[in-house]
């Protein structure tokens, strides 16, 4: 049997690595919104659930409002807000979820869109 003795700063990583697991596990994943560019924590799973959610509303209703996403996850939004949509035809709502890898970026996921919303046309 081999034992090893931690340093203290192996000790302390370790401790840190125990935690970050321990509150993925719980549900407690943080966000970065890259088009407000706010963060939030959440569940993966909740999360996941309320893009689809958005993404059927979209569906259905040919647009979603910036207003109506940021809502969702209670975000600040700024008043012109609500004439910013994604449209079915020409930017549809496709948000990605990316694992953040740079220590520069303080999140676990970053949600990423691959169309902007744009001014509200009006049509569908």
């Amino acid at each position: 049997m081999n034992i090893s003795i931690l340093t203290n700063r192996e000790l302390s990583n370790l401790a840190k690595e125990i935690e970050t697991e321990l509150k993925k596990r719980a549900g407690d994943t943080k966000f970065l919104d890259s088009l407000t560019g706010y963060y939030f924590r959440a569940s993966k799973d909740d999360v996941y659930k309320t893009m689809s959610t958005l993404r059927q509303r979209c569906f259905n209703d040919c647009t979603l409002s910036l207003s109506e996403y940021c809502n969702a996850f209670n975000l600040p939004m700024s008043c012109i807000a609500n004439s910013l949509v994604w449209d079915i035809k020409d930017n549809p709502f496709s948000p990605d979820f990316v694992p953040v890898t740079s220590d520069d970026i303080n999140a676990d996921m970053m949600i990423q869109f691959d169309y902007m919303p744009a001014t509200d046309h009006g049509f569908c």
